[in-house]
């Protein structure tokens, strides 16, 4: 049987147990995010998905041009994911490399194999030299990896999402050094709390609402500046994660500052209790008052 005097521990601290879940859920999510998208199972973590659109009227052309090689036959189908820290392609054909998924880090995936077979020659266009004023024939390419990794490499960068796992890990110490009784410091480690959390919260909102433009951005503009060769779609798992988190945070800031002004307030009553007993003519005190009236 678990004594009363632990259930009554429990019950006290329980506010403080809650916002420890909420920061460890939280960390739990940003850690899944951060190391989403680097390897085949989880692939379907990832922040932004490019892919050639059937439906353009250069779709046949992309497809002939895929087909003239043995080599890169049914590649028009590849998906190309970007994430924070690596880029999977999906679909690959069987006949290529064995497998559907391959995935790569992010700052290394100009040196594979895979990003020079994705290279295909859109347009060809007729150029001439002011000198000596020969025509040449340049040819435009359009690469997935390329826009995969100039994705998470120049607009979606990982380190504040690096940073605010890092703090928020330095918050759940900090909390449970708060919960357990009878350690040197506290005042310390709550006012520290009390600083933290906020900053915390308003960084990954900061955070989450810049990859969220990012992203948007890019399914908005990518289809039109490739004049609809693309197709791109956002990453829902991610960003459902991104935002769970954030409101994760919340709940823990405003857990932290919900029981400060309790304590606050708890220990104004205290001190008015304190000054009450020690003044003889308070009136919720009348029989001191009466005893030291009638000796007058």
């Amino acid at each position: 049987m678990i004594p009363l005097t632990m259930l009554w521990f429990i019950a006290k601290k329980m506010p403080r147990f809650f916002a420890l879940i909420c920061d460890l859920v939280a960390i739990l999510l940003l850690i899944f995010l951060l190391v989403g998208n680097n390897n085949a199972s989880q692939a379907s973590t990832y922040l932004t998905k490019f892919e050639f659109s059937p439906k353009s009227p250069m779709y046949s052309i992309i497809e002939t041009s895929f087909n003239a090689g043995n080599s890169t036959v049914g590649l028009q189908k590849v998906q190309v994911c970007a994430g924070y820290m690596g880029i999977c392609v999906t679909n690959l054909p069987s006949s290529y490399a064995g497998t559907s998924t391959l995935c790569y880090d992010r700052k290394n995936v100009s040196n594979v194999a895979l990003y020079q077979d994705l290279s295909v020659k859109v347009f060809n266009i007729r150029t001439s030299g002011s000198e000596s004023f020969a025509n040449s024939i340049k040819s435009t390419e359009l690469n997935l990896l390329q826009l995969a990794q100039d994705n998470s490499v120049k607009v979606i960068h990982p380190y504040v999402l690096m940073a605010v796992i890092v703090l928020a890990l330095l918050m759940f110490c900090a909390t449970l050094c708060a919960t357990v009784p009878k350690l040197p410091g506290k005042t310390y480690v709550n006012t520290f709390l009390l600083v933290l959390s906020p900053v915390l919260t308003l960084l990954w909102g900061l955070g989450a609402m810049w990859t969220d433009v990012a992203i948007r951005a890019g399914k908005n503009y990518i289809p039109h500046a490739s004049m609809g060769i693309l197709k791109v779609k956002t990453g829902t798992k991610a960003s459902t994660m991104a935002w769970f988190a954030f409101a994760f945070f919340i709940v823990n800031c405003l857990i932290l500052w919900g029981l400060y002004f309790r304590d606050r307030r708890a220990l104004g009553k205290e001190i008015d209790k304190i000054r009450a007993r020690n003044d003889p003519f308070d009136s919720r005190y009348h029989s001191d008052g009466s005893t030291l009236a009638s000796k007058h």
